[in-house]
């Protein structure tokens, strides 16, 4: 999911000089997608903000819109933030708000076992013949997490090619996402 990045932000209106402050809280989101069809990437789901306000001091009109979209789903694409009447004091954007599916005590618990696993092929390469596709998952998942990648781990069926969801922050210190598909 998609949402501004602040939880406030201040513009200046054009007509006064007046400073005012915006609350995320006192904004409305639309979500709308986009499906692409067969082209493998998924849905594009697109946020929509719009605001309107009049400035406390003159009553000159304000409208902000901010626009971002995830393609392919979960996937920062781009934002775009436009005022007339005022102008940015500093400019917001949108980013990927992400949330745990998964209880963090038992992912530790398994977290655990799979550094186990990974600790016995590093002594025996061999053993990496030996495990399950998903331990396989797991393992690669642990490497990634160690390497400083916030992931999730998808479900084992039905995940449409993307066993890990990978994220890292970007020069921009903007979030880049990366889906990875295990073949042992």
């Amino acid at each position: 999911m998609m949402d501004l990045t602040m939880e406030s932000f201040n513009v200046r209106c054009c007509e006064c000089g007046k400073r005012i402050t915006i609350f995320k809280s006192d904004l409305d989101i639309e979500v709308s997608c986009y499906d692409h069809g067969d082209n493998c990437m998924g849905i594009e789901i697109i946020y929509e903000i719009q605001h309107e306000i009049s400035c406390p001091k003159c009553g000159n009109d304000i409208e902000i819109t901010f626009t971002g979209n995830e393609y392919p789903e979960g996937a920062y694409n781009d934002d775009e933030a436009t005022i007339s009447g005022a102008e940015f004091i500093e400019r917001p954007s949108m980013g990927i708000c992400y949330q745990d599916e998964f209880d963090t005590d038992e992912y530790a618990v398994e977290a655990t076992g799979i550094r186990e696993l990974i600790a016995q092929i590093s002594a025996n390469r061999d053993l990496i013949y030996d495990v399950t596709s998903r331990e396989f998952e797991e393992i690669v998942e642990q490497v990634l997490r160690d390497e400083g990648f916030d992931t999730h781990l998808t479900q084992s069926t039905r995940d449409g090619g993307r066993d890990i969801i990978a994220t890292k922050t970007g020069i921009n210190g903007k979030p880049v996402v990366f889906y990875v598909e295990c073949k042992q």
